[in-house]
């Protein structure tokens, strides 16, 4: 199994911020830790900027583990001198097999883009096939 992305938001809810989303920023991990053993993933995976307040980083929880961690909004600086609530600054994610198993189909083929940018809807498409002669 290959990485896949994940992903998550930065806003600034606070009462000035109204949900602004955020951009600019190079969010650090204040952890990343496998749920097995809570022994921390080393090397992190890197955070980029989507665009639009999100961002997204790539990890193997086939391979790896499922993992969760938290990162810290403003740790690589605060280029635009934001005032985040702990809420806002401090994002948890996870990167559990549940997710990277909704990818797979039952005979164990791709059904979604993966991080390299391999397209796999021909083996969803395979996938509706082969049903739809079993229910004749």
């Amino acid at each position: 199994m290959a990485s896949l992305w994940y992903f998550f938001a930065a806003r600034d809810n606070s009462t000035s911020g109204q949900g602004t989303r955020l951009t600019g920023l190079h969010p650090t991990w204040t952890m990343f830790r496998r749920l097995e053993d809570n022994n921390n993933v080393t090397p992190t995976p890197t955070v980029v900027e989507v665009g639009f307040g999100l961002y997204k980083f790539a990890y193997d929880s086939e391979s790896s583990g499922d993992a969760v961690g938290q990162v810290d909004l403003l740790g690589g600086g605060n280029p635009n001198n934001v005032t985040l609530t702990p809420g806002d600054q401090y994002v948890d994610v996870w990167a559990t097999r549940e997710s990277s198993r909704v990818m797979i189909g039952l005979a164990g083929e791709r059904l979604a883009t993966d991080p390299t940018g391999a397209s796999t809807l021909a083996a969803l498409e395979r996938w509706y096939a082969t049903e739809a002669d079993e229910d004749q």
